[in-house]
């Protein structure tokens, strides 16, 4: 069994200032998705046809999500709630699996430019 708990922590309090806050979540998911890179792509082919798999994905997606909400629960309470609901979607699609093995495998992009358009994106995103 793969062995990413450690990974899971963004190393920086919610006190932090906004930058090094998305600089932490980058580089926390950078680790992560980078780690379980071949193990993900199979979990999500596996998904539909286990529900073991499927529900262990549900309760991971939900945590990282969750993860996002806290650490910039400051910048989406400045957004009217269904624009909040809106952008925490966008973070979490962004700051998601899928998407950084988008950027990785079909775009094409290195660690350090997949990390540049996430860091870049969620910025823009969560600053309004």
């Amino acid at each position: 069994m793969l062995d990413v708990a450690h990974l899971f922590p963004v190393k920086v309090g919610h006190d932090a200032d906004f930058a090094e806050r998305v600089a932490a979540v980058v580089h926390q998911r950078s680790s992560l998705f980078e780690a379980i890179a071949s193990v993900g792509q199979v979990s999500r082919l596996r998904a539909p046809f286990n529900k073991v798999v499927a529900a262990r994905l549900a309760e991971g997606r939900a945590a990282l999500r969750d993860q996002l909400a806290g650490l910039f629960a400051r910048e989406l309470r400045a957004f009217p709630a269904a624009v909040r609901a809106q952008r925490l979607a966008a973070a979490d699609v962004l700051a998601g699996f899928e998407g950084w093995h988008l950027l990785r495998t079909d775009q094409g992009l290195t660690v350090a430019d997949a990390e540049a358009v996430l860091a870049d994106s969620l910025a823009r995103l969560l600053e309004g």
